[in-house]
């Protein structure tokens, strides 16, 4: 395997197939199988559920689309490229639809996975692609279309058995709780939570999952209300998740901002702060007229750190 990951996304794409025979023949985005369907790959979900399931932390989403490649062994040559983007896509049931049927190579060869979420249409194998979170993730689609997934398991031999494909979490994500004791600020009228100050871009080769550093124009990225978590009341509010781009904040600017009754309170650090790949960071923001307090937990998408300490100029 290629690269190290320290915690694999918590479910796994299992592969399956009755025969190690199969195709003869190679061709873009897939290849015929002489053996029909007893020789077909196909794929399913395996979930564990933690305690407090949120979007797309434990399963694929229903109706969200990967990219699927596999390849002979060891190789990346085009000719051993059995499928180049096989499109596959989550039936919310723990399995997939697919574009193209998959078969295994004729000689039982072993094979490789690598797959990417989302789905994108023009990747290669081996070259870096452009990726960018979205930055209004206030509607779901949006937000699931910022989660970049990758997924791989190489030297597979055909057989019978399941065959998991773990996932990793190629950015970071911000859980966030807003809290009041403010008898001014009623919570009922928030309308936004956002994070600022961040770039949007990066790229990230699907044969290795490397991402490279930021790119793009910083720009605020709007959270999403998850409405299977999500708690509305005048002192508390939970459920608003974003998704940005790892990377290095630098402090005594702007990084959260909250909108309450139309008026926009901001948090500013003093401090630099690291936003690590494949962290999730669970951050409380109370709020006053005058501006806004940060302490934080860590949990697991793999652990984040904390973000809090002293306020800078807002």
């Amino acid at each position: 395997m290629k690269g190290i990951f320290k915690t694999a996304f918590p479910f796994c794409i299992a592969v399956f197939s009755l025969l190690a025979i199969g195709c003869t023949k190679n061709y873009y985005n897939g290849c015929t199988g002489e053996g029909g369907d007893n020789n077909r790959i196909t794929l399913s979900s395996e979930v564990q559920f933690g305690t407090t399931p949120r979007i797309q932390d434990e399963q694929i989403v229903n109706g969200q689309s990967l990219s699927l490649f596999v390849t002979r062994e060891g190789s990346t040559a085009e000719g051993d490229q059995l499928y180049q983007n096989n499109r596959i896509t989550a039936n919310g049931m723990g399995g997939f639809t697919y574009r193209i049927p998959m078969y295994y190579p004729s000689d039982g060869g072993n094979v490789d996975f690598y797959a990417l979420h989302p789905y994108m249409s023009d990747i290669v194998l081996t070259t870096p692609h452009s990726f960018a979170v979205q930055t209004d993730q206030t509607n779901v689609d949006n937000y699931l279309m910022s989660d970049l997934l990758f997924g791989i398991n190489t030297g597979v031999t055909p057989q019978v058995n399941a065959i998991p494909l773990s996932f990793y979490h190629r950015l970071s994500k911000l859980e966030f709780t807003v809290t009041t004791s403010d008898p001014a600020i009623d919570l009922n009228q928030l309308t936004s939570v956002s994070v600022l100050g961040t770039l949007a871009e990066t790229t990230i080769s699907i044969y290795t999952g490397i991402t490279t550093p930021p790119t793009g124009t910083a720009a605020p990225i709007l959270a999403y209300l998850d409405p299977d978590v999500s708690s509305v009341s005048a002192t508390l509010v939970k459920g608003y998740t974003a998704i940005i781009v790892p990377q290095t904040v630098t402090g005594l600017q702007q990084l959260f901002e909250v909108v309450v009754g139309g008026q926009s309170l901001y948090y500013t650090p003093i401090n630099d702060y690291t936003f690590e790949q494949g962290k999730k960071y669970i951050v409380n923001l109370d709020v006053t007229q005058s501006g806004i307090t940060v302490t934080s937990q860590i949990v697991n998408w793999e652990d984040g750190g904390s973000i809090g300490g002293p306020t800078g100029p807002r």
